[in-house]
Formats: C-alpha cells, structure tokens, sequence
C-alpha cells in the first residue's frame, strides 16, 4: 500500500496535524478521506499515493499560509525535489506569500533530512498497518 506524510516542524509552539495521501485507484483523484478527526490528521487519497500540485496547494493553504504571526515574522520551507515542489506554479505561490524556501540537495535526504529516516518511516508504518486494518474492518477487500 502506497501512502505519503507530510510532517511539519517549527520552532514555535504550534502542533501541526499529519498530512496523508493514501492509495485508492478507484477514488476520485485528490478527495479528501471521510475523518472525524481533521483537526488532529489531514487524510487525502488518490490513485497513486503520491502527492501531486493541487494537494501541494492544499496543503500550503491549510497549514503554511495562514501561520503569519506578525508582519516581520518568517517562514523558511525546506523541501526535497521532488518535482511536483520545483513547478512555477508552487515557486509563484510560495513567493506571493512570502514564503523563503530552499531545495535538499539530491542524494542528500539522509544526511539533512533526519526526519524522513527516523520519524516519517516508522510513523508511515504504522499508519499503514491501522489503515490496513480499517479497510478490512469495513470489508473492503482491494487494497492497492
């Protein structure tokens, strides 16, 4: 089963909820999963798995856009290159926003990206074994 999290760190006190995108090859591309619990986790799903542009936007929208404190305050994102983070469209938005970010170097995810190794691939796993265990509890029998 293909899942991505998005897991988001500042240096305030601000909790921010996991960001998910499950694989579903027969749902709607980008639905928003059924969550009783949107406040605490943000579930997405489309047929691949993988997060694509119109995600990337929601997620931007709900979680990095509206954080602006004070008017001198600043948001630095640091993101992997993926290529949905390098379209224009993303860059223009980040930049209208006022938004500084900056790209991982290729091939440099473990040395400067610590969480993806120690956080994201255990809380994934997790995740994917509960999700499992949802599907079947519900009797849905394909879980791609």
């Amino acid at each position: 089963m293909q899942a991505t999290l998005i897991l988001t760190i500042g240096n305030f006190p601000l909790k921010f909820p996991p960001y998910i995108i499950f694989k579903n090859t027969s749902a709607k591309d980008n639905d928003l999963v059924e969550n009783p619990y949107e406040d605490q986790i943000i579930l997405r799903q489309n047929k691949t798995g993988w997060i694509n542009e119109e995600i990337l936007k929601d997620y931007l929208e709900r979680l990095i856009f509206n954080l602006k404190f004070s008017p001198d305050y600043q948001i630095h994102l640091i993101l992997d290159r993926c290529k949905v983070h390098l379209k224009n469209t993303i860059i223009e938005k980040l930049q209208e926003n006022q938004i500084k970010y900056s790209f991982v170097p290729s091939g440099a995810t473990g040395f400067v990206q610590p969480l993806d190794v120690c956080i994201n691939k255990p809380f994934k796993d997790c995740v994917r074994k509960y999700y499992k265990e949802w599907f079947q509890k519900e009797g849905i029998k394909k879980i791609i």
